[in-house]
């Protein structure tokens, strides 16, 4: 559900920013819905229109994502996962040959995650508590369960991995607030754009709205972000 509403999220965000886009260059005409659906779920692409326009020029947060980030590895994620991965439990019930599963692409960043963001001093600590817990109760537990990318646990991975896993989701979150970011910022300069076209030349032309509040929730405080428990 996470990845389907994330998808979806970025999706609309990106194709409104374009429309809005399109329709300062040609007179707050809303362009062909054939052209809007050609655009399709390829969030990559989508990002990359949206890094190339003319107004993105002033948009410097757009450098923060470089190549093989964990930024742009969300964002080729989020998209395979809107294109094609979104229908893997699907595929895998009508007998589909399924190339991946979407949950062992998504351990692999939150692998990526606890390696670039947190110490490995914190984790061997939290490793060693956990080591205890199933020293404790190892002669009174049996393990029936696979991990992310579909490997048997054992008692100790079993008792360690939704740790690491919260620990490595307040990262997560930052993540996709840099991607966020440049969007929220490039929103902004359309719309700003728009109602000001509007307002000086085109009164008879549909209004386009502030659209400032849908991300206000985006604050960029990386403190702020690891330590918030809940988001819209």
């Amino acid at each position: 559900m996470a990845f389907f509403e994330l998808s979806i999220g970025f999706e609309r965000l990106m194709k409104t920013i374009l429309v809005i886009d399109h329709m300062n260059k040609n007179r707050l005409t809303i362009p062909p819905g054939l052209k809007l659906k050609s655009l399709g779920h390829d969030l990559v692409g989508l990002f990359s229109a949206c890094k190339s326009l003319d107004t993105a020029r002033d948009v410097k947060e757009f450098l923060e994502i470089k190549q093989d980030s964990i930024e742009d590895r969300i964002i080729k994620f989020l998209s395979d996962f809107a294109k094609t991965d979104r229908y893997h439990n699907l595929d895998h019930l009508t007998g589909k040959t399924v190339p991946k599963d979407p949950l062992a692409e998504w351990s692999k960043i939150l692998k990526k995650v606890l390696e670039s963001d947190v110490s490995a001093r914190h984790i061997k600590k939290i490793t060693q508590k956990t080591n205890v817990i199933s020293s404790l109760i190892e002669s009174r537990s049996v393990v029936v369960g696979h991990d992310l990318e579909n490997r048997p646990l054992d008692l100790k991975t079993m008792v360690l991995q939704p740790t690491l896993q919260d620990i490595a989701a307040k990262h997560v979150i930052y993540h996709v607030m840099v991607i966020i970011k440049p969007l929220k910022m490039l929103l902004s300069l359309v719309t700003t754009m728009a109602i000001q076209l509007h307002d000086g030349e085109m009164r008879n032309k549909p209004r386009v709205p502030f659209m400032n509040e849908f991300l206000d929730f985006a604050w960029f405080n990386r403190p702020y972000i690891l330590r918030k428990k809940r988001w819209p």
